[in-house]
């Protein structure tokens, strides 16, 4: 199994858009303030070997990293963490019925078998002078045999 980072992003993106949570899904940082709504934005995170590898091959962790935005200007207030974290938890259920990604990798790292597990972490992001409620996503990926190692 090689890694393709590209197909991954982009396999990811399709499945935020398709769970209907979010406004605006991107499979890059975004560069100003995010319009209306919950955006979603994915982008590369850490790879490592992890030590689930054969003999004679390296596989590896692949990390996504999330950020769903919701302006802290939303009315009612009281609608914002809900819908934050509903939508964060809608997006990590369909990743984990969708557990290897269509084969891009072995699966989905929802324990943490080889690092830090899924997760969404609430939080504060100021952008542009602009307060936003975000949840940071932790999205680790593993994948099988990206190398082979030779003397």
């Amino acid at each position: 199994m090689a890694l393709d980072s590209g197909a991954i992003l982009k396999k990811l993106v399709t499945i935020a858009q398709a769970t209907g949570q979010f406004r605006n899904v991107n499979g890059y940082e975004i560069r100003s303030t995010p319009a209306n709504g919950l955006t979603l934005s994915l982008i590369a995170g850490p790879l490592t070997t992890i030590d689930s590898s054969g003999l004679n091959r390296a596989s590896m962790r692949f990390q996504v990293d999330g950020q769903i935005w919701l302006s802290m200007h939303t009315d009612p207030p009281e609608s914002i963490d809900p819908r934050t974290m509903d939508a964060a938890g809608r997006f990590l259920t369909d990743l984990c019925g969708q557990f290897t990604l269509g084969g891009l990798v072995r699966c989905v790292d929802v324990h943490g078998m080889a690092g830090e597990r899924l997760s969404a972490t609430p939080g504060y992001v100021e952008m542009d002078g602009k307060l936003y409620r975000a949840a940071t996503l932790v999205i680790p990926l593993l994948i099988n045999d990206v190398f082979t190692l030779t003397a």
